[in-house]
């Protein structure tokens, strides 16, 4: 794996541009990270990523969802941890878009018991099952995403949300 700094330092002007709510110059300079990081570039689906938030904000959803599909294709050669974000980051779009059955089907296969990141699986899985009006199927998803977070601040932060999105039976 190998680390373009100049890349970097793109990406890192497009967070900033980001955070400022400049979200062209941004783009610009995520498109300029990706154009300059080699193919093996550690933080390559962290770019990919991050452009889709901006493309997002600038209503260019066709383009994002590419982006964060190419980011989870990017993780999945780096490590579990960085492929169940990504597939989280990706399950949150389309729950954003309407599209949470399409949500729930593309990451059930990879709801596994235990595993590096799977609680965020689970998480997505119960925000889609909310939005798809489960009940029950949302608590199950909120319950296994507790069991699976692997620290007290995580499950903490995770209590958080699921009280925002109304499941507080799971919190019992």
């Amino acid at each position: 794996m190998s680390v373009s700094r100049s890349a970097a330092q793109h990406a890192a002007a497009g967070l900033e541009l980001w955070q400022q709510e400049r979200l062209v110059e941004a783009e610009a300079e995520y498109r300029a990270a990706l154009q300059l990081a080699p193919q093996d570039d550690i933080a390559r689906a962290d770019y990919h990523s991050e452009l889709a938030a901006v493309l997002e904000a600038l209503g260019k959803d066709q383009e994002a969802e590419q982006q964060l599909r190419t980011a989870l294709a990017c993780a999945v050669e780096d490590d579990d941890v960085s492929t169940n974000v990504a597939r989280y980051f990706l399950a949150g779009f389309l729950i954003r878009h309407g599209e949470a059955r399409r949500a729930v089907d593309d990451i059930t296969p990879f709801l596994i018991a235990q595993g590096p990141g799977v609680w965020l699986l689970h998480l997505a899985a119960a925000e889609a099952w909310v939005t798809l009006g489960d009940a029950d199927a949302a608590d199950a998803s909120a319950r296994c995403a507790l069991r699976a977070a692997p620290s007290d601040d995580q499950r903490s932060d995770l209590r958080l949300r699921l009280l925002e999105i109304g499941l507080h039976e799971a919190l019992v």
